[in-house]
């Protein structure tokens, strides 16, 4: 993200991340502050603390660890895709399933999405009952924005995040009765709030 940063001469800008996205967000403010005006981190809150914000988070994150497995890929699709279907069913409807089945139907496609998974999680890192030390605290605005309906990711993992952000400078927005894909489903609130805060 730096080096598209780089070529576009952007000194610093102002960061917005869901999920994968999220992490990402926490890692390029985290490593290099000065590069990050504000941090908007929508589902996932601070990737060093969420599993140990709340212990349910072990619970709702089995599947990662099921991923690091080489037979994933087989049990995934096996039987029409049956456990896929179980796993994005909680977090999408049967049409966007159908869709989702189709695309990690492509050659390789599944392998790649797992391959998230595979390279930036392990054991150690999910059974964490403390959260991870950060150098610094981040000195730029952060806003974090959790979903109630969120059925992967609890509230806690998100609001632990002030713990690492300096005094004044977090932001926390909830939205009620939104799932995980927030910005699919309640579009208009999320926009509402990110041209908010990013003014």
């Amino acid at each position: 993200m730096f080096g598209m940063l780089d070529q576009l001469k952007v000194a610093k800008a102002a960061v917005v991340g869901h999920d994968w996205g999220a992490a990402l967000a926490w890692s390029m403010a985290l490593t290099v502050p000065d590069r990050v005006a504000k941090l908007c981190v929508l589902s996932v809150g601070f990737p060093g603390g969420i599993f140990a914000a709340d212990p349910r988070q072990r619970e709702l994150s089995w599947y990662i660890l099921f991923f690091q497995l080489p037979q994933a890929e087989e049990c995934l699709m096996a039987d029409n895709w049956a456990l896929f279907r179980e796993l994005t069913g909680k977090n999408a409807n049967p049409q966007q399933v159908d869709e989702y089945v189709k695309r990690m139907s492509d050659p390789g496609a599944l392998t790649a999405g797992l391959g998230w998974y595979r390279a930036n999680f392990n054991a150690a890192w999910i059974a964490q009952t403390k959260p991870q030390p950060v150098l610094t605290k981040l000195p730029m605005p952060v806003m974090g924005v959790y979903s109630t309906k969120d059925a992967a990711l609890t509230e806690a993992g998100m609001i632990q995040s002030e713990a690492v952000v300096e005094s004044g400078k977090w932001q926390y927005e909830r939205l009620e009765g939104i799932g995980h894909w927030m910005t699919l489903e309640a579009p208009d609130e999320v926009n509402r709030l990110l041209l908010d805060f990013l003014a």
